[in-house]
């Protein structure tokens, strides 16, 4: 449990400076630091991941496009409820296995070193919707906020700068967050204390890391979360298969 804390700090630091990718550790830290069964540890994540996500926004609050951020999040927040509902139909080592997948797809999401240029397609707002929604699911399915997703959606397929991106992205993952936390709640699945306290440790890394957030490299750090994601990821999967078999 004492690794919890300078963990959840990790989480902070790493939301705040990406706008993603800090609650893809969230689940691990709950499971493998803090001792909670997989369905709990999916509801009391959306507690850290949303409270930081809210104080990120609010700090961002400048470069958030607010319209942009409730279309989208409106869209996530619908999709939370299957995402929920599936989990706790799911046993625990699938929900791992899949969430140790996702891991690895994100992790190669982010070591791309090609980038597209922005464009403003007729089609860019339905597609954005329709990945908001995936994303929603996949916040009630894995308690992540799925920044790693949300930035890249609103840059590519909406024509944000990155600034604005990162910003608003803060603001979907806290609407999703919310709706997330609500439908695990009404399944008695989430941790209160814990996350609370959790979510303060995060809260503290994220305001030491915001003063020099915009002079780091952003594609440095991108890169070496990515891997430190791809590693916990395989571990994830090793250690459920191991569990299973």
């Amino acid at each position: 449990m004492a690794w919890a804390f300078p963990l959840a700090g990790l989480i902070g630091v790493v939301l705040i400076t990406l706008g993603a990718g800090g609650s893809i550790i969230t689940l691990p830290v709950l499971i493998y630091a803090a001792g909670l069964d997989t369905h709990s540890a999916v509801g009391t994540s959306l507690v850290v991941v949303g409270l930081v996500a809210v104080a990120g926004a609010l700090a961002r609050r400048r470069s958030v496009v607010v319209r942009t951020g409730l279309l989208f999040g409106g869209m996530g927040m619908l999709g939370t409820w299957p995402g929920v509902w599936l989990n706790h139909r799911v046993p625990g080592p699938v929900v791992l296995l899949g969430f140790a997948a996702t891991m690895l797809v994100v992790a190669a999401l982010m070591l791309r070193t090609g980038k597209e240029e922005s464009r403003d397609k007729p089609e860019s707002v339905g597609r954005a919707a329709a990945v908001g929604f995936g994303v929603g699911i996949a916040t009630g399915f894995f308690g992540v906020g799925g920044g790693f997703l949300i930035v890249p959606a609103l840059s590519l397929l909406l024509d944000l700068d990155m600034v604005a991106a990162v910003a608003t992205s803060l603001l979907v993952i806290a609407l999703n967050c919310a709706a997330g936390l609500a439908g695990h709640a009404a399944y008695g699945a989430v941790d209160w204390s814990l996350g609370f306290a959790l979510a303060a440790a995060a809260l503290l890394g994220a305001g030491l890391a915001f003063p020099v957030s915009k002079r780091l490299d952003g594609p440095v750090l991108e890169r070496a979360f990515a891997a430190l994601v791809a590693v916990v990821g395989v571990a994830m999967a090793i250690d459920t298969l191991r569990q299973v078999i």
